[in-house]
């Protein structure tokens, strides 16, 4: 078993967004470059910033004064739009956490149901992840992911465990 680390959690601020693009970089199960979030989902600095300061909201996992991990939320479209753990910090429940800011964020929004992308592969940890906090497939698919989707009841349900 791992030694719990000392994790906080605060909103997403511009100067953090660097440290999330290391973060979304660095998965192990379902990596993307820079280069591809920008072509494939135009996600720049700059794009990234203008969201923040629009229909998104973020929050950052802080460690030792180091980002080591963030979920973003929109609220014109109900949707997670990314959640990120650096590895090393994997399995201390900061992805957990990080779900569920973004989740209350969106449900206070006034959204019944939310939905998230994700990879349908049954191998990757993200799968089983979020079928077990009550996220549901929808049989869409969005280029090469999965919709998921989460409605405020399976939330309540499965809070504890987030």
């Amino acid at each position: 078993m791992r030694n719990p680390l000392e994790i906080t959690y605060r909103e997403m601020t511009e100067a953090d967004i660097e440290a999330a693009f290391v973060a979304r970089t660095s998965t192990i199960e379902n990596p993307i470059t820079r280069e591809r979030l920008e072509t494939q989902y135009n996600i720049t600095p700059e794009t990234w910033a203008a969201n923040l300061k629009g229909p998104q909201k973020g929050w950052v996992a802080i460690c030792r004064e180091d980002v080591v991990g963030f979920s973003v939320a929109d609220k014109e479209e109900g949707e997670v739009k990314a959640l990120a753990v650096i590895p090393a910090f994997e399995g201390h429940n900061a992805g957990r956490t990080l779900l569920k800011l973004a989740c209350l964020w969106l449900f206070d929004q006034g959204f019944e149901t939310l939905k998230l992308l994700s990879n349908p592969d049954p191998r990757i940890r993200a799968f089983s992840f979020y079928r077990r906090l009550g996220w549901k497939p929808i049989g869409e698919m969005y280029g090469e992911d999965e919709v998921l989707t989460l409605t405020h009841d399976e939330f309540r349900h499965h809070v504890d465990y987030l």
